[in-house]
């Protein structure tokens, strides 16, 4: 096991390949870890530096800031990302993956997600890109298998997005609510979105697609599917826990509608959107989370650890622009100000500095959840 403190000695002079002549990894920066790095891959450490907008290339610029903390003590930055830049056949990859711990071990979780679930999917690269929909669910099966040999008594998690990025196609596989976005200058007409292995319609707003499908109680496919292993979700309330949704049969199929808490018997009113938070509550296993899928968390009986997975292709030789980030980025912005922030009027610099200032304008600085955001741009040749 090579130390933080080793690894940041010897970030200048360690340059390596993986041993597959189809791929060459250039290079992968791991923000905070302590990293096991194997025999077979050893690519060059480059650091994003916490607090510090990092600009790797001309086409990638991360960030990630600590606000009010959280993990122990409420003083950790429980996010982390990493990202490898990869060529296969002349064709140039970036390959991001972004993290966000959460519970007393949390940061654990998220350290360690970053630095080997990207070069698992190193190791498979090509047949990644030849069928992401099946090849990435069996990495992420065999990671979350060696995650609980180590980790499977620890309490904490972490929610996770991979995203493979090059001119013409995007891939991204999210677990959690980690979300991204992708800018083009193209039409709706040109573009190919498949979720799962399905074609699906996208919502296309001034020329954005969002790549990944939240997993929490906004998604009313996961309300279903986590009701129906008989657990419960209910606003969060010290007063009294009120269900949050409700059961109704239209033309004999079983619908759940979300119902105000202020529109119950007991309920009331205490924050700007007219609800508390909702929590879903596994009362047999004493597991209460506000997501529906995630990787530790072991035992919940709702929680799911399988990704989708979203495949974007383009017509080459359009500009492109992806934004990843934690919650405690997108939620401090609304859909359409997520979507006005991806202009291409702005640098990736300057997304990052507005970034900040939305968090502090929103939940101010101290009170704001960590934040971690990465830009990749891709330019017309």
């Amino acid at each position: 096991m090579t130390s933080y403190q080793e690894l940041i000695n010897n970030t200048n002079t360690n340059t390596n390949t993986i041993t597959n002549t189809e791929s060459v990894i250039d290079s992968v920066s791991v923000h905070e870890i302590t990293l096991e790095i194997t025999p077979e891959i050893t690519p060059e450490i480059l650091y994003l530096i916490p607090e510090e907008i990092n600009s790797y290339n001309d086409n990638f610029t991360g960030v990630t800031y600590k606000m009010g903390g959280s993990g122990r003590g409420n003083l950790e930055n429980q996010d982390a990302m990493s990202t490898c830049f990869i060529t296969v056949d002349n064709i140039k990859y970036t390959l991001n993956t972004i993290c966000d711990g959460h519970d007393i071990n949390g940061k654990i979780y998220a350290d360690t997600t970053v630095a080997k679930l990207p070069l698992m999917i190193c190791e498979r690269f090509t047949q990644v890109l030849a069928d992401p929909f099946v090849i990435i669910n069996e990495i992420f099966a065999d990671f979350i298998k060696q995650l609980s040999d180590t980790l499977l008594f620890e309490d904490g998690g972490t929610t996770v997005t991979i995203s493979i990025f090059s001119d013409g196609c995007l891939i991204v596989a999210n677990i959690g609510d980690c979300e991204a976005i992708l800018k083009t200058n193209t039409t709706i007409n040109s573009i190919l979105v498949e979720r799962n292995g399905q074609l699906i319609q996208p919502e296309f707003t001034n020329g954005c697609i969002r790549a990944t499908t939240d997993h929490n109680c906004t998604n009313l496919d996961e309300v279903e599917r986590v009701l129906k292993t008989g657990a419960k979700i209910k606003y969060s309330s010290k007063v009294r826990q009120i269900d949050a949704f409700t059961q109704i049969v239209e033309n004999d199929i079983i619908k759940y509608i979300k119902v105000p808490h202020a529109q119950q018997k007991g309920g009331y009113v205490n924050n700007m959107s007219g609800d508390p938070a909702t929590y879903i509550y596994d009362y047999k296993n004493h597991k209460i989370m506000n997501l529906t899928r995630s990787i530790g968390d072991w035992g919940a009986c709702f929680l799911s650890t399988i990704p989708d997975v979203t495949k974007i292709t383009w017509p080459k030789s359009n500009r492109a622009r992806l934004v990843v980030g934690t919650d405690g980025y997108f939620n401090c912005l609304s859909k359409e100000n997520q979507i006005n922030e991806l202009s291409f009027v702005y640098t990736p610099k300057i997304i990052c500095e507005r970034a900040y200032k939305a968090v502090g304008d929103t939940f101010t600085h101290a009170e704001g959840d960590n934040m971690t955001i990465y830009i990749c741009d891709i330019y017309p040749f």
